[in-house]
């Protein structure tokens, strides 16, 4: 939506989990052999910044061995005239206007991007003389103030409101997609046991027929349909790691690209003391935790505790601020 001509623009919603961090292209090296030959079939002159943008992608992918590297390289014009011929399922205008790379050189089957691709943050731009007031209980100091300036953000945090409903969680396994994939009788042992009968969970898992339900996590958020009705939330929705990076890397964050996530590590976090997998990183550590929190907080957002009284049977290692939690053993609790 063109916001230019407003002062002022309220949202209710997380635009930086919503807009900016899922804003992200991919393409393979074969896509980008084949839009190679499209380009030269098509007479542009030999300075044509597109060509040479894509002949250094290709030549990133082929001489790069590591599993994931990070670098930049400069916004192209989109060409209306010239590019509107190209036939491919490939995002023109962002790939011109992208400026953050990623080279993968595994394949990342959660995230449907094949071996050997280039991933990329495409940029959001807001118009520059516009306000804009932020709502919602996903939001994160540190994340909005790398994404939009320190200076251009103004945080307000409110009072937690007091729940009509429960959210009840059970922090004894991990329940990452590792985790259930070992173990597919989990939904069945979660049925047994809450009052509950949607479930919203991996879409992977769903797709299986593993589970059955209409949401999964991070394609539910706003979704009313479960309003005052008993549900399961099964699931800790760990990112593959260049996802937190590559957000990292187009924001300004500055950390380190070859940290490894580490598991067993000893955290605190919304007041409770646990074991997870996570980087010794800080920044990067609060990236996975705003993006792990945000879908966590929006699978159960979809029962609306806050004004029904219902229940919300939360099955995760990540343990969030309301919920009443057990089976957490702070000091000697082993998840993956």
């Amino acid at each position: 939506m063109d916001t230019s001509n407003y002062d002022l623009v309220i949202v209710d919603e997380d635009i930086v989990l919503s807009t900016i961090l899922t804003n992200r292209g991919k393409i393979s090296i074969k896509a980008l052999k084949k839009l190679k030959r499209e380009l030269k079939a098509m007479n542009l002159p030999a300075s044509d910044p597109l060509a040479d943008k894509v002949m250094k992608l290709i030549e990133h992918l082929k001489g790069d061995t590591q599993e994931s590297s990070y670098f930049t390289m400069p916004e192209v014009k989109y060409n209306r005239k010239a590019y509107a011929g190209i036939k491919m399922a490939v995002n023109i205008p962002a790939l011109c206007a992208a400026t953050h790379f990623c080279t993968l050189n595994a394949a990342d089957e959660d995230n449907e991007v094949e071996k050997g691709s280039v991933v990329f943050q495409i940029p959001v731009k807001f118009a520059e003389n516009t306000k804009y007031i932020m709502l919602s209980a996903t939001a994160n100091k540190t994340i909005c103030e790398h994404v939009f300036g320190t200076d251009n953000v103004t945080f307000r945090e409110c009072d937690l409101a007091e729940l009509k409903g429960t959210c009840y969680q059970d922090c004894s396994r991990s329940m990452s997609r590792g985790n259930i994939a070992n173990d597919s009788s989990i939904y069945d042992e979660v049925m047994k046991t809450t009052d509950a009968t949607d479930i919203i969970s991996f879409k992977k898992f769903l797709e299986k027929g593993w589970y059955s339900g209409e949401l999964t996590f991070s394609n539910c958020v706003g979704v009313d349909t479960l309003c005052g009705e008993d549900i399961n939330v099964v699931g800790t929705p760990h990112q593959t790691d260049w996802i937190y990076k590559l957000f990292a890397f187009a924001h300004g964050f500055y950390v380190d690209f070859d940290m490894k996530l580490k598991h067993h590590t000893l955290v605190v976090h919304n007041g409770f003391r646990f074991r997870f997998t996570t980087y010794d990183d800080a920044l990067l550590r609060i990236i996975q935790f705003y993006i792990i929190e945000s879908d966590l907080e929006q699978a159960v957002g979809r029962a609306r505790l806050l004004r029904k009284k219902c229940k919300v049977y939360l099955f995760s290692n990540f343990p969030l601020r309301q919920a009443q939690v057990k089976g957490l053993d702070y000091d000697d609790v082993v998840t993956s």
